[in-house]
């Protein structure tokens, strides 16, 4: 079993004044880090929720190994186990694609104990079965995963971002992208 022994990214935004005793652990998707959930937590915080985000090892602010593109699911996974006991006690975790994939390894044992969490969220999760997950979503054309790979703005905005995004935003979002 992998540990996580590095010190992740960790966004805090309390609120000013606490309506629920459950924190929310915020889990991000491939290729980004804490800072997709920047705008959301304020929002959060402003309806009484204390909210975390984290960034899994080489993403966002977090450390990036020398060996991070050999980085394995089980790593990753290690990272979000971490972050749950780090939030403590008994998250509700709400996640964002491989974040979804990551959490619905953890929660039915297939990497070990279950975490404590008070339960879970997925939004547009990646599925458990690896060979869906770079399905490209409704695109208008065919998006090559070449392109996303090499972060092509056309085709994060395409798989990953709203289609009425701003180019500003869009861009900033893929420069912040791994």
């Amino acid at each position: 079993m992998w540990r996580s022994n590095m010190e992740l990214e960790h966004l805090i935004v309390r609120p000013a004044q606490r309506r629920y005793a459950t924190p929310l652990l915020l889990v991000h998707g491939a290729w980004h880090g804490a800072w997709c959930w920047e705008t959301a937590m304020p929002d959060l915080a402003a309806r009484g929720f204390e909210a975390h985000a984290f960034s899994i090892r080489g993403h966002g602010e977090s450390p990036r190994p020398a060996d991070f593109r050999r980085s394995t699911v089980i790593q990753y996974a290690s990272d979000v186990r971490a972050a749950i006991k780090a939030v403590g006690p008994r998250p509700l975790v709400v996640a964002h694609s491989l974040g979804g994939l990551l959490v619905q390894l953890l929660i039915t044992g297939a990497l070990g104990p279950v975490p404590e969490i008070a339960g879970a969220v997925m939004l547009c999760t990646s599925p458990v079965k690896l060979s869906d997950y770079f399905t490209p979503r409704q695109a208008d054309e065919p998006i090559a995963i070449s392109d996303m790979i090499r972060l092509e703005p056309h085709a994060m905005r395409a798989t990953l971002f709203r289609r009425d995004i701003p180019d500003d935003d869009l861009v900033r979002h893929v420069a912040r992208m791994v």
